[in-house]
């Protein structure tokens, strides 16, 4: 197979709505996938690794000062078929995806807007393939693992147990996920939107 070449044309999904309260006043003029990281806005590092996979189908979804990622996809990649997926309220990370769900027909990917995750996303869905899995979670090891999801793995690579943000008597394991993935569109049979309000992966999906 050749570097870099994508084995099936498979959407990538880039979550890109959320307010960055955490990190105010960063953010309160500016989305947090745009805070610029070696002076330039983190998300087109994100959507740089994504066209170098060779995928060139993105869906985006935005809430929280949306123009202004539009305006700069719009401007550094006229060459991507970008899709916007819009939240009036925060719909959580799963929502989001499943408010989506009108342009996701197969295989995808989904990526944190404001994550850097130094991933061969090529590699990933080799993996994800052969194991004809439902989702796979891009993990790594942390020393603080009270801000992320932590996971348990047995010899086959499973995730068989998982918790997002423990407090510091329910660690159980210092394997981060890092909010990189890879799903099948069935996941979106496990997103329950009938009672509105922001709906988690980690949190809400992922335990099931």
């Amino acid at each position: 197979m050749m570097k870099n070449t994508i084995i099936v044309m498979i959407k990538a999904v880039l979550m890109a709505g959320g307010k960055g309260s955490r990190i105010r006043p960063l953010t309160l003029s500016r989305p947090k996938p745009m805070i610029p990281v070696a002076n330039r806005p983190m998300i087109e590092y994100i959507v740089d690794r994504i066209k170098k996979s060779g995928c060139n189908d993105l869906v985006v979804t935005l809430s929280y000062l949306k123009n202004q990622i539009k305006s700069l996809l719009s401007e550094k990649y006229p060459e991507m078929n970008i899709n916007y997926s819009v939240e009036n309220s925060p719909l959580g990370t799963a929502g989001g995806v499943k408010k989506a769900a009108q342009h996701i027909k197969d295989t995808f990917f989904v990526l944190s807007g404001d994550v850097l995750v130094d991933v061969d996303l090529n590699k990933l869905l080799e993996f994800h393939q052969r194991k004809k899995a439902l989702a796979t979670v891009v993990l790594t090891p942390v020393d603080d693992p009270s801000h992320f999801g932590i996971a348990v793995l047995d010899e086959e690579n499973q995730i068989i147990k998982f918790k997002e943000k423990p407090a510091a008597s329910e660690v159980f394991s210092k394997i981060a996920n890092t909010g990189t993935y890879i799903m099948e569109p069935e996941i979106l049979d496990y997103i329950d939107t009938a009672d509105k309000g922001e709906i988690d992966f980690s949190k809400d999906v992922f335990p099931h």
